[in-house]
């Protein structure tokens, strides 16, 4: 729940940044904060309708496969009018933080999204964590052991990258072993990291539109 409200913050401070900058940030970078010129009127309403177009592309590929049919609409809508394509109940996008997940938190994510790996067939039938500060952190599904980082002398950051990685590695390969085409990526960095479910194709779409910039795909961890 504290994922979602933040989720819903987040999107709201896009809203206020087009709505003063008078362009779709989000998705190109162009704001004039950046220091280039603001689009017009027309420009606006032609990056609008290319970027209908996207989100119907994405729809055909799958993008609302986890959301009920009868709030497809709102949800495509809502993309559109906040520039954000996984927008709320496409239950895709997952707030973390690297350095919590770092410090013992892999368990809880994997619970947070338990539910879309259920959907795509994985269950965690048990989950047991062995973390010590300074020391190894090590997590065991359904009774497979999977090692975060080992070892005194880590920085930190080296842990949290490390951390990252494996846990998505430990997702993906959970994915995999179920027959699932869903994969997590890292989405953004810092106070705003997502994971986010993608199939190979929405990927591919997505990595390839001029219209989104490059900071805001999301990326394999590997």
């Amino acid at each position: 729940m504290r994922n979602r409200n933040l989720k819903r913050i987040f999107i709201a401070l896009i809203v206020l940044c087009h709505a003063g900058c008078g362009s779709w940030s989000f998705l190109d970078g162009s704001a004039a904060g950046r220091g280039r010129r603001p689009t017009s009127g027309a420009e606006n309403v032609k990056r609008m309708e290319a970027y209908k177009r996207l989100i119907d592309d994405l729809e055909r590929a799958g993008l609302f496969k986890h959301t009920d049919r009868e709030l497809v609409a709102e949800a495509k809508a809502e993309a559109k009018r906040e520039g954000y394509m996984f927008a709320g109940s496409t239950e895709r996008d997952y707030l973390i933080h690297p350095d919590e997940l770092a410090e013992g938190g892999v368990k809880v994510f994997l619970r947070e999204v338990a539910p879309f790996l259920k959907r795509e067939g994985v269950e965690l039938n048990g989950i047991e964590e062995n973390f010590e500060a300074g020391g190894e952190y090590s997590i065991t599904v359904n009774g497979e052991q999977y090692v975060m980082y080992s070892g005194a002398g880590l920085k930190p950051e080296e842990q949290q990258v490390l951390t990252t990685r494996r846990a998505f590695a430990l997702i993906n390969t959970l994915l995999e072993r179920a027959g699932s085409g869903e994969r997590v990526y890292l989405f953004r960095n810092g106070n705003e990291t997502w994971a986010v479910f993608l199939t190979p194709e929405l990927f591919e779409i997505i990595s390839q539109s001029s219209l989104v910039y490059d900071e805001n795909k999301p990326r394999p961890v590997g």
